[in-house]
């Protein structure tokens, strides 16, 4: 790997980090493949058993995902398709799945977003046509326990063409 593609991954690890800044004195790990090429780097929080952020990265060398620790309960995480396109942004408290996450197509368009509470998507998710604008599909609605309300689709003239609520069959 050349100097200045680890000189650029150092630069990204001390600017990825948003509370504490990192330094290279901060590196807690650095692994390899059988090949030689960068597997995964793993950076020191405040506390240094506990890694704040890790790194992983493709076989070329490209980055796949940087994962930012909270103690032991993962904080942020963003993977990439190995195009160097972001794949995902999840900012959730893992330890109970607290928080949004973003889905995107392969070209960079949002995909779909969600909200999740306690382990369940709560509140709304929306989902979005592969059309390089960001054109609405539709959103769902859900209430605290993840139970799927009703959804509306985006229609051809407007959002909110259609409203369908979700009826409960198995209670019958």
């Amino acid at each position: 790997m050349s100097h200045l593609k680890i000189s650029l991954i150092l630069t990204l690890i001390i600017t990825v980090s948003c509370n504490e800044p990192a330094s290279v004195s901060n590196i807690q790990q650095i692994s390899y493949d059988s090949n030689g090429t960068i597997n995964c780097i793993r950076i020191n929080g405040s506390n240094s058993s506990d890694p704040k952020q890790v790194i992983w990265f493709y076989p070329d060398g490209s980055i796949k995902t940087i994962n930012k620790y909270t103690n032991s309960s993962k904080e942020q995480d963003i993977g990439f398709y190995q195009s160097g396109n972001i794949n995902y942004i999840n900012c959730l408290d893992t330890s109970k799945l607290n928080g949004h996450a973003f889905i995107f197509y392969g070209d960079g368009a949002l995909s779909n977003h969600r909200f999740w509470k306690n382990n369940n998507i709560a509140g709304y998710s929306t989902n979005y046509y592969q059309d390089n604008i960001g054109t609405l599909k539709n959103i769902c609605f859900y209430d605290d326990s993840g139970k799927l309300q009703s959804w509306r689709e985006a229609g051809t003239h407007g959002f909110g063409i259609s409203v369908s609520p979700v009826v409960d069959t198995s209670k019958k």
